[in-house]
């Protein structure tokens, strides 16, 4: 048995392929876009906490299905803030503020659900209480801290968190129920399965067909490689 001075995480663990200065990067760069000043002092008050911000960056966003790499959390946090970026760009009513606080903080959960040793695993906090009641005690408590924060916006912040599942029988307390949170859901939808779907892809060398994905109760064709 190999000890622990015989090996690095590195060498066992699978590594987002976006190097952790990158990641850092985008998600400062959308911070810095959010206008409403309570917002952007809620999500400064994470990336200030440097314990926090540095296990955020470290963290898996999955056990198995998607984005299950150390680091994962925050590459596909940033895809989500992006893409829902994105999808306001064609939808002038939608709140970019909201969305790129959704994006960046519905999985932030994650950093306490999950650990990572030889393997990723749950937490029993995990278990016992889920990423996303986690995630929504977290902003809670440090909204508390910013003075005269309004109650209706944390509300709106909250509901995002709350619903980013979706739908109920997917452990989500409450369904979307404005705008915003529709997009992140779907934004989040979209990059989950295509983070599943790349992995799956890479397994296959870019070819062929897929053995039976039982999550997506599919299986998936690559196409063949060309001669």
């Amino acid at each position: 048995m190999a000890k622990d001075d015989e090996y690095t995480a590195e060498d066992i663990l699978p590594f987002s392929p976006q190097p952790e200065p990158e990641r850092r990067a985008r998600i400062i760069a959308l911070t810095e876009k959010v206008e409403n000043n309570y917002i952007k002092a809620l999500m400064q008050s994470f990336w200030d906490d440097e314990e926090f911000f540095d296990a955020y960056l470290k963290a898996a966003a999955g056990k198995l299905w998607h984005h299950a790499t150390v680091g994962g959390l925050s590459e596909h946090s940033a895809n989500v803030a992006e893409l829902a970026m994105r999808v306001a760009s064609g939808y002038d009513f939608l709140e970019k503020d909201l969305l790129i606080f959704g994006g960046l903080l519905h999985d932030a959960g994650k950093v306490s659900s999950y650990s990572i040793s030889t393997v990723i695993d749950y937490t029993d906090e995990g278990r016992l209480l889920g990423h996303i009641s986690i995630a929504d005690e977290w902003i809670t408590t440090r909204a508390r801290t910013i003075d005269d924060f309004p109650p209706k916006l944390l509300i709106k912040l909250r509901h995002l968190i709350l619903a980013h599942h979706g739908e109920l029988a997917y452990a989500s307390p409450v369904v979307p129920q404005i705008p915003e949170a529709f997009v992140l859901y779907y934004c989040d939808e979209i990059d989950s399965k295509m983070g599943a779907i790349t992995r799956i892809r890479d397994r296959q060398d870019g070819v062929g067909w897929s053995g039976y994905v039982k999550m997506l109760e599919r299986y998936l064709y690559f196409g063949e490689e060309e001669k």
